[in-house]
């Protein structure tokens, strides 16, 4: 049995580039933790999509799966 391919749309990955999110760091038992961040890249890692958020506040980068960040509004 083969594994199908993987569907890659760059346009998708453009489209992420510049939009505003925000990003969970709380658990259930401790609380929520929102930041809000904005992405800076995105790209195809084994089979999804990362993307790289910079604090709207703050200062520093990290690579994030898209699954665990939500989505604001329209690209800045």
């Amino acid at each position: 049995m083969t594994a199908k391919p993987i569907k890659r749309n760059t346009a998708e990955l453009h489209s992420l580039i510049n939009r505003e999110c925000t990003i969970d760091f709380g658990s259930e038992a401790q609380g929520k933790f929102l930041v809000n961040a904005k992405i800076t890249d995105a790209r195809f890692n084994f089979g999804r999509i990362d993307v790289k958020l910079m604090p709207i506040s703050g200062g520093g980068s990290s690579w994030f799966s898209k699954k665990n960040i939500k989505l604001l509004g329209k690209a800045v």
